[in-house]
């Protein structure tokens, strides 16, 4: 009797378990998210707020545990690939999109900003202005959808935002009027699956120059649950913006030719992607002066470059980011009327806020000695004070770029550190923020020590928000304050000694 040959199994490698682990992890959190997530047809768990987790449906329940069961395994699995190193990007690049699939066929997660981008889209494609209409006020079809807290309010988004969601909203028009909203959805989580890619792209090219394994820079800044969860699926354009910097920052750092012009391209790419950023949203200037400052030094080698050519490059970088800027909402016919909605966000009082929290606590206090009036002062108070730290934090880290501008890895890591003070000491803070940020220090952080610390910051964030959009500090008041303030006033008085820093090198003591 003849025996029949059966073909060897392949057994499957570490990183292709990964690979599968990480996407049946992204199947659990879509298929939760029908259940808890920001649906469209309204908060799945209207009475969490009030009444507690036993007030909601049953649905609501296993959405939820679903979510968190898919999140923690999609965070073990990015700890452990964080550890399978080296990475290809092109491999890396496959993985994440084959994550991203289920998320783009599910519900959003964790905010309903996107409706309100879809809103804004709609609100300008006929005719009227998101800077001077809000999505009630103007009847977007699709106000149910969006969160209660911006029914009323005017778009905080730059220019190029509203362009980005006018484009989005554009397809919508030849669909159905019952899907009309899920197109518009869709189109932007795929430019905000683009935004990743050029990001990925750019990053591996600024990371190589800053010393970095590409493969882990993506990894660490892109590859990530966070990106995940509040840029596929809950499309944010603050991945835009993520790419947009990124891309500046590499442009700045790039020199085509040793030809006197060839200077001029650096700085002027990096003025007007930056420039596109703050576009988006106006944090991203923080950005500018250091890619005034690689774009000055690139070429140069370890050869410091004088003042006056990184004034020059500053001037230049600077005069595009507001010639694009300026260009942009001149060609969209809008105005500058974003600041007024921006500045109106501040009524939000959150301990995710650092100097909130601060004032928050303080307030409380006075509460309890019988001065409750002056709890909006303390709040006013502490935010003032975070505005000021940022500002010579800022100042600080602009003078050590400045000092270290022969490495690359320490402009970029300076970057990256304001961007994070930039939110951190802001009178608001959403986690989805922090996606700019954590993306750059990757790019400039080699050593593992500083990873872990990223890593640790990204896991943290993603327990910010439940599934269906309502904050943990909105639940938490008080305690999530107080916990905060202790954590601020820990960090005050731990004695700083000499630490490594993201440039590898040691800390001054202080």
């Amino acid at each position: 009797m003849a025996l029949v040959r059966v073909p060897a199994v392949r057994a499957l490698s570490r990183l292709e378990l990964l690979r599968y682990a990480g996407f049946g992890a992204t199947c659990l959190i879509a298929a939760g998210a029908y259940g808890a997530g920001a649906l469209a047809s309204g908060d799945p768990a209207p009475t969490l707020r009030v009444a507690g987790l036993a007030s909601t449906t049953a649905q609501f329940r296993i959405g939820l545990v679903l979510v968190l069961a898919g999140s923690a395994g999609l965070i073990a699995v990015w700890w452990r690939l964080s550890d399978a190193i080296p990475v290809r990007t092109g491999w890396l690049a496959t993985t994440g999109l084959l994550w991203a699939v289920p998320l783009l066929l599910a519900p959003p997660l964790a905010s309903r900003d996107v409706y309100s981008y879809a809103c804004q889209g709609w609100l300008y494609g006929t005719g009227q202005s998101p800077y001077r209409v809000s999505p009630l006020d103007g009847h977007c079809p699709w106000t149910d959808a969006v969160a209660p807290t911006w029914l009323d309010t005017t778009a905080p988004y730059g220019a190029a935002g509203i362009a980005a969601t006018a484009v989005a909203a554009l397809p919508s028009r030849l669909a159905p009027a019952d899907v009309r909203l899920v197109v518009v959805v869709t189109v932007l989580r795929m430019l905000v699956v683009a935004a990743i890619l050029l990001a990925a792209v750019a990053g591996a090219r600024l990371a190589k120059r800053c010393g970095v394994l590409p493969g882990r820079a993506a990894t660490v800044g892109l590859a990530t649950p966070l990106v995940a969860l509040h840029g596929v699926s809950g499309a944010h354009l603050d991945v835009v913006v993520l790419a947009l910097v990124i891309g500046g920052l590499w442009a700045a750092t790039t020199r085509v030719s040793q030809a006197r012009a060839a200077a001029l391209v650096g700085p002027a790419v990096a003025g007007v992607l930056i420039g596109l950023a703050a576009g988006v949203k106006v944090g991203a200037v923080v950005a500018l002066p250091f890619a005034a400052i690689l774009a000055a030094q690139a070429g140069s080698g370890d050869r410091a470059v004088p003042g006056r050519r990184v004034l020059a490059a500053m001037l230049l970088t600077v005069g595009c980011a507001t010639a694009t800027l300026t260009a942009v909402t001149a060609v969209l016919g809008l105005d500058v009327g974003w600041v007024t909605a921006l500045s109106g966000t501040a009524s939000l009082v959150q301990w995710t806020s650092p100097p909130t929290a601060v004032g928050m606590s303080a307030g409380y206090l006075l509460r309890m000695t019988g001065h409750p009036e002056l709890f909006d002062p303390a709040v006013f108070l502490a935010r003032v004070a975070g505005v000021l730290l940022f500002a010579a934090a800022f100042l600080a880290l602009l003078a050590r770029a400045w000092r270290r501008r022969t490495t690359t890895r320490a402009v970029v890591a300076c970057c990256g550190l304001a961007l994070v003070a930039s939110i951190v000491l802001a009178p608001v803070f959403y986690p989805w923020y922090a996606l700019t940020p954590l993306a750059i220090l990757a790019l400039a952080t080699p050593g593992r020590r500083g990873v872990s610390g990223i890593m640790a910051a990204t896991t943290v964030l993603m327990l910010l928000v439940i599934p269906n959009g309502l904050g943990v500090a909105t639940l938490t008041k008080a305690p999530g304050a107080f916990a905060v303030t202790a954590l601020v006033v820990t960090a005050l008085a731990i004695p700083r000694g000499r630490s490594t820093s993201a440039t590898g090198n040691p800390s001054p003591a202080g």
